[in-house]
């Protein structure tokens, strides 16, 4: 969701960005309203294919939330991912859930964003203002160094939300061809 809601508000952000670099704070005031018309135009349409999808298939879709696909069985593999979350250590489950959700903070709102800013000139001396761009808190020298530290932090982040589960699941699914030879 958080690249759809990206996706949806890139013309408004093309009209700041073609203000700034024209020079024109009409043009930069003008990406307010398209951004509001953008957002509201997706807003009616994704709410009226909603609407309509659901009037045509909606006790079967809640039906299909509710009890799954009642003409298939669970496989093995899913009974083992299945027992695999439910025996992973809340502490670990917490880990997951953070890292899976917060990862992209640090990969596209301090490292993505901040190459972009830096490649446009902003964050060069003098600084226009304050920023919430960690990089920019630290000297000139260090911007590329915290922007490459914080695109590691968000893909090590990533990578930990689905190695943990995983190994996870290997480790109960080797505990079960355990048993199962005893």
């Amino acid at each position: 969701m958080p690249w759809l809601t990206a996706l949806i508000g890139l013309l408004a952000v093309s009209v700041v960005w073609l203000g700034y670099r024209l020079e024109s704070p009409a043009l930069q005031w003008a990406g307010l309203p398209v951004g509001l018309v953008t957002g509201a135009a997706f807003a009616w349409g994704l709410g009226r294919i909603a609407y309509r999808r659901l009037e045509r298939s909606g006790p079967e879709m809640l039906d299909l939330l509710l009890k799954g696909p009642l003409d298939r069985q669970k496989t093995p593999e899913e009974t083992i991912s299945a027992k695999a979350w439910k025996e992973l250590p809340l502490w670990k489950k917490v880990i997951v859930w953070l890292c899976g959700g917060l990862f992209w903070i640090p990969f596209s709102m301090q490292g993505i964003l901040p190459i972009v800013l830096k490649l446009n000139g902003y964050g060069e001396p003098p600084m226009r203002g304050p920023s919430w761009v960690l990089a920019f808190h630290f000297p000139a020298q260090f911007h590329w160094p915290v922007i490459a530290a914080m695109l590691a932090l968000g893909v090590f982040m990533a990578v930990m939300a689905f190695w943990i589960p995983r190994r996870h699941l290997q480790e109960v699914r080797q505990r079960g061809k355990g048993a199962s030879r005893a």
